[in-house]
């Protein structure tokens, strides 16, 4: 049996006491270096996808969205420089974050302007834009500037311990977005059967180049599918026992950079590894 005083200490052990942050200090570096290139990266699509007269057009974006959608262009004149300023903002908040310099308001503009871009012209991003998204609103709250940064060191100090509750949230996050990944996967019928890495790998959309006959033999399908799904479900729950973190980051890691070399991913696979490192 176990009281209610024992789920309270266990609450407060978990969310409140005392840890390094020194995870977070290497999560703030890693994801601001890939906000500033992300940033780098939109500018191409700028003129066919986010300018006013782009594909998708400003007119038409108010038609289907209104302002439902928060943005600071609708704060901006409508035109293609008010796009290229946003980027600009988003870029220089990215590097601001990367240094630990003024982390806290870094994490904001972050998460503003990414917010509105990804708002712009939703149809052009995707579940890694999300999770980017999700991440920099946690940053805001953290003490990710209290410790390996330049805020740290203009203060006089380096190292920080502190209370790690955000920390813990964007963990958990963490591993939510890997349990329903699972969860959704299992509902199709090709990943149970193990031949949804057939499907990907042959999917002309993403794919960098056809990859070799012998490793699309069935046996060869059935183990990376299944083995996706293994460590998937694993970066969810085994990652959380110290026994097991090390090797199931590993196993994560390397899941996320074989897929970049397959497939052209865009950042997502570099994003979720920033995420990985959480669990440090």
């Amino acid at each position: 049996m176990i009281t209610l005083a024992q789920l309270i200490t266990a609450w407060n052990t978990f969310f409140h006491e005392s840890a390094s942050l020194f995870p977070l200090a290497v999560f703030r570096f890693c994801f601001g270096g890939l906000v500033f290139l992300n940033a780098i990266l939109l500018l191409r699509v700028v003129p066919r996808h986010l300018a006013p007269d782009a594909i998708f057009t400003l007119a038409r974006y108010e038609k289907v969205y209104g302002r439902r959608r928060f943005t600071l262009l609708n704060l901006l004149p409508p035109t293609t420089t008010s796009v290229y300023l946003l980027i600009g903002l988003s870029a220089m908040a990215g590097l601001m974050l990367s240094m630990g310099l003024a982390t806290r308001v870094s994490a904001v503009v972050s998460f503003l302007s990414l917010t509105s871009i990804h708002h712009r012209n939703p149809a052009i991003f995707h579940g890694g834009d999300t999770v980017m998204r999700l991440m920099s609103f946690l940053l805001m709250f953290s003490p990710a500037g209290n410790g390996w940064s330049v805020d740290a060191m203009l203060d006089g100090r380096w190292e920080a311990i502190g209370d790690p509750w955000c920390l813990r949230l964007m963990q958990i996050q963490v591993s939510i977005i890997y349990l329903r990944n699972v969860f959704w996967k299992l509902r199709g019928e090709e990943w149970r059967k193990g031949t949804a890495v057939w499907y990907t790998t042959n999917c002309e959309a993403y794919r960098r180049f056809q990859v070799p006959k012998y490793l699309l033999t069935m046996p060869v399908v059935r183990l990376a599918t299944w083995s996706t799904l293994a460590i998937e479900f694993s970066l969810g729950t085994l990652i959380w026992i110290a026994e097991c973190r090390m090797i199931v980051m590993l196993s994560g890691i390397a899941l996320h950079l074989i897929l970049e070399i397959a497939m052209n991913l865009q950042l997502f696979g570099y994003v979720m590894i920033a995420c990985l490192l959480l669990f440090l």
